[in-house]
């Protein structure tokens, strides 16, 4: 299988989405059904972005092509959103458009291999753009 192949969602006959995405995407989670117009897909990812602006968490740079983002575990006690997400590991991530979404991985290691990833983007751009320290 290509690297572009493992990235793609699994194609389910008959479903509006697949149950598990090649790239360990939770896509039979109640979270999947919001896609909201506007800046948020859902009350929870509104509640979350209010969360994070106020603890001031994130990497990267909203006006990078990468975006910003930051990774987060739900907690045990947080059954709500572990149920609404559908997994407990959670990427959020911005644009320069104002955008916010939200993305739970089934692991830990599918999460961290897309902030690697991404990682590796922003410093190249700020590399690329003189912006690097």
């Amino acid at each position: 299988m290509s690297k572009r192949q493992e990235h793609q969602p699994r194609a389910t006959v008959g479903a509006k989405y697949p149950p598990v995405s090649a790239a360990g995407w939770a896509t039979q989670a109640p979270h999947w059904a919001c896609m909201g117009v506007g800046k948020f897909d859902c009350e929870y990812d509104e509640n979350l972005y209010d969360l994070l602006n106020e603890i001031g968490a994130g990497d990267g740079d909203a006006e990078a092509p990468t975006g910003w983002w930051q990774a987060f575990e739900i907690g045990e006690n947080e059954t709500f959103d572990l149920e609404h997400y559908g997994a407990q590991w959670l990427l959020a991530r911005g644009d320069s458009n104002g955008f916010f979404w939200v993305t739970a991985y089934l692991t830990e290691q599918s999460r961290d291999l897309v902030v690697t990833e991404l990682s590796e983007q922003y410093s190249a751009w700020l590399s690329a753009t003189g912006e690097a320290s």
